[in-house]
C-alpha cells in the first residue's frame, strides 16, 4: 500500500539557516528557532511539502496556496511564508494582513505582486529572493519592515507606497531598476545594500531620519521633487554613476553626506538645498552640479553642528545657540559626527563648496562662503601668531576679505573726511571762535592735502599751511591709504577675473 501521503515536511529551522547563510544573513542575527518546523503533508511522496519543494505543479500551488493563506488568517497568530518558494507569479492585492507576516528565506521565482496590501503589523522580508521583480504599488506597512538580505533580480516598484513605521534594508541587493514614486517613508535604513540598476524616488516624503550605511549605488540615482521633513542621511556610501537630488518647493529637510563618493562628480546635481541644511563632511564634491536655494546660504550645515558639540563640551546646552530652534534630529546628527567635526574639517568643507559655486559661476553665494573659509582660518591660527591674526582683522574689517569694492571706496573717503577734520588745529587762523564760511575755507585747504599725500603724489610740507604738521599724521595716512588701495585691487581683480 501506498503511504507516501502519510509523509510530513522535513523542512525545518535549520535548513531555513542554510538558505539564510547562503543569501548573506549573518549568523549573528539569526534566531534560534531549533523546535521550528513544517508539519504540512509532503508533496507526492518527496520530502517537502508543496509550498517548500523545488518542483511542482504551479496549479496545484496555487490552489494550496489559496487555501493554506485562508486558514492561517483565521487560526495562527503569524503567517508564516518562511522558505516557501513560488514557482509563478503570486499576487496578493488589495488585501489587509492584520497579523504579523513572514517571508523570511522565501523564493519567488516569479513575479510578486503585493498592490494595495495593507500590512497592519510587522512585514519580515529577510533573506527573500525576488527573481523576477516585485511590486508594491499603493500598498501601506503599517509597523516594522524588514527587507534584510534580501535579493531582488528584476524590477522593484514601491509606487505611492506608505511605510508607517521603520523600513529596514540591510544588506539588500538590487539588480534591476527599483521605482519609489510618490512614496511615503517615516524611518528607514539602508545599510550595506547594492542598487546595481538605478533607483528612482520621485515625488516622495520622507518624515523621519532615513539612513543609507555603506551603500553601493551602480545604476543612476535619483531624488527629485522629494520632501525631507527630517534627516536624510548618506554614511560611506559611493555612487558609480549619476545621480540627482532636486528638492522639492515646500522641502523642509536636511541632508547629509559623510565620507561619501562620487565616482563621475560631472553627473552629480544637487538643487533647491539650502547650504545651511546640507552636510558634505569628508566628501570630496570637486566637480559636481551644486546649485542651492536662494535663501538661508550664510553657512554651511556643519559649522552649525561644530558650534553645537562645542557648546556642549564647554558645559553648555547641546542645541548650541538657544535662539536657533535647532530640531532635535540635528541635535542628534551633530553627537553622531562629533569625532569629525573640527574647525580643520569645516574649513576643507568650506573651501570645497565655495569652488563648486565658482565653477558654477555663482559667485555671489561664493563669496558669502569665502567670507566664512577666512574667519575659520583665522580661528586655526595660533594665539601667538599676533601680527597675522592682526592681518586677518585688517583684511576683513576694510574688504570683507576682499569681497567688497564698495567698502575700501567708503573708508578712503571717510579717512580723508575725518583726516581733514582732525588738522584744522595746525591751520593758521584756527584760534578761537571764527565765521562758518571761514572754518570751511580751512577744512577744504586741509581735505586738498590730505587727498594729494592720500594719493602719494604730494607731502604735507608742500602746503605752507599744515606745515606744523606732525609727521606720524602723514604717515598714518600714507599707510591707510596703502591698505585700501590694496584691499581695493584685490576686489576689483577678483570682480573682473570672474566675469
Amino acid at each position: 500500500m501506498d503511504t507516501s501521503w502519510s509523509r510530513v515536511c522535513t523542512f525545518d529551522y535549520n535548513e531555513l539557516k542554510k538558505i539564510l547563510l547562503q543569501r548573506g544573513v549573518p549568523n549573528e542575527y539569526l534566531d534560534d528557532a531549533d523546535s521550528w518546523r513544517c508539519h504540512r503533508k509532503s508533496y507526492k511522496g518527496s520530502d517537502r511539502c508543496i509550498f517548500h519543494a523545488e518542483e511542482k505543479d504551479p496549479n496545484e500551488f496555487l490552489e494550496s496556496f489559496k487555501k493554506e493563506l485562508e486558514r492561517m488568517e483565521r487560526e495562527d497568530e503569524v503567517i508564516d511564508f518562511n522558505g516557501f518558494i513560488f514557482p509563478v507569479a503570486i499576487k496578493l492585492e488589495v488585501r489587509v494582513f492584520g497579523k504579523p507576516i513572514s517571508f523570511v528565506g522565501a523564493t519567488f521565482k516569479g513575479r510578486a505582486e503585493f498592490s494595495g496590501v495593507i500590512f497592519q503589523e510587522n512585514a519580515d522580508f529577510t533573506g527573500v529572493a525576488f527573481q523576477y521583480g516585485v511590486e508594491f504599488h499603493m500598498s501601506q506597512f503599517h509597523k516594522n519592515v524588514s527587507f534584510n538580505n534580501a535579493k531582488l533580480e528584476k524590477r522593484g516598484i514601491f509606487n505611492l507606497t506608505e511605510f508607517k513605521d521603520i523600513v529596514y534594508f540591510i544588506k539588500a541587493e538590487f539588480e534591476e531598476d527599483v521605482f519609489f514614486y510618490g512614496a511615503t517613508f517615516n524611518e528607514v535604513f539602508f545599510i550595506k545594500c547594492r542598487f546595481s540598476s538605478s533607483i528612482d524616488i520621485r515625488n516622495s516624503t520622507f518624515n523621519k531620519w532615513v539612513t543609507f550605511i555603506d551603500v553601493t549605488f551602480n545604476g543612476d540615482v535619483y531624488f527629485t521633487d522629494c520632501r525631507f521633513n527630517s534627516l536624510i542621511n548618506f554614511r560611506y556610501c559611493a555612487f558609480n554613476k549619476q545621480a540627482r537630488f532636486i528638492a522639492a518647493e515646500d522641502n523642509q529637510g536636511y541632508l547629509g553626506f559623510l565620507s561619501t563618493i562620487f565616482r563621475e562628480p560631472k553627473t552629480i546635481y544637487i538643487i533647491g538645498y539650502p547650504l545651511s541644511k546640507v552636510s558634505f563632511l569628508l566628501t570630496n564634491i570637486e566637480g559636481i552640479y551644486l546649485v542651492p536655494a536662494r535663501t538661508g546660504n550664510d553657512e554651511i550645515l556643519d559649522e552649525t553642528l561644530m558650534r553645537m558639540v562645542e557648546s556642549e563640551k564647554a558645559g553648555g546646552s547641546d542645541g548650541g545657540n538657544p535662539t536657533d530652534n535647532t530640531p532635535k534630529m540635528i541635535r542628534e546628527f551633530a553627537k553622531e559626527l562629533e569625532s569629525y567635526l573640527n574647525p580643520e574639517t569645516v574649513h576643507a568643507e568650506y573651501k570645497l563648496i565655495r569652488k563648486c559655486l565658482e565653477a558654477n559661476r555663482m559667485f555671489t553665494e561664493a563669496a558669502d562662503l569665502f567670507i566664512k573659509e577666512m574667519k575659520l582660518a583665522r580661528k586655526l591660527l595660533r594665539k601667538t601668531n599676533v601680527f597675522e591674526r592682526l592681518a586677518h582683522h585688517i583684511y576683513e574689517f576694510v574688504s570683507r576679505y576682499g569681497e567688497s569694492v564698495n567698502r575700501p571706496i567708503i573708508l578712503a573717503i571717510a579717512t580723508t573726511l575725518l583726516a581733514s577734520v582732525l588738522l584744522l588745529p595746525y591751520n593758521p587762523g584756527i584760534d578761537g571762535p571764527i565765521p562758518l564760511h571761514l572754518l570751511l575755507t580751512k577744512y577744504l585747504e586741509n581735505l586738498e592735502a590730505v587727498s594729494a599725500v592720500f594719493f602719494q603724489v604730494r607731502s604735507f610740507k608742500d602746503f605752507s599751511f599744515l606745515a606744523k604738521a606732525p609727521i606720524a599724521i602723514e604717515i598714518l595716512i600714507r599707510v591707510l591709504a596703502i591698505i585700501i588701495f590694496g584691499n581695493l585691487f584685490v576686489a576689483v581683480r577678483r570682480r573682473l577675473e570672474r566675469h
